[in-house]
């Protein structure tokens, strides 16, 4: 069984920075928590923390983005930037 909690203008993970949503991923299985990262990820959340373990058995993934987003992006040392999409020839 797979749960999460979505927590708006939560912060970012690093520094706490405004304008950052969370999503909290538990799942029983490694598989389900893997599954679900693929999928969070294709909507444009980044991994923060994958495959905790929890005391009992529960697999937790940690994920962020950044509030409003509506376009791929990178969050690297210098900033925050839109990731270029560009047609393969």
């Amino acid at each position: 069984m797979i749960t999460s909690i979505i927590e708006r203008n939560a912060g970012h993970p690093d520094d706490g920075r405004a304008g950052f949503d969370r999503l909290t991923v538990d799942a029983d299985t490694k598989e389900e928590i893997d599954n679900a990262v693929t999928l969070a990820e294709a909507r444009l959340w980044h991994t923060w923390v994958l495959g905790t373990r929890h005391p009992d058995g529960v697999f937790e993934a940690v994920l962020y983005k950044q509030s409003d987003l509506i376009a791929s992006w990178h969050d690297g040392p210098s900033g925050l930037h839109p990731v270029e999409v560009t047609a393969a020839h």
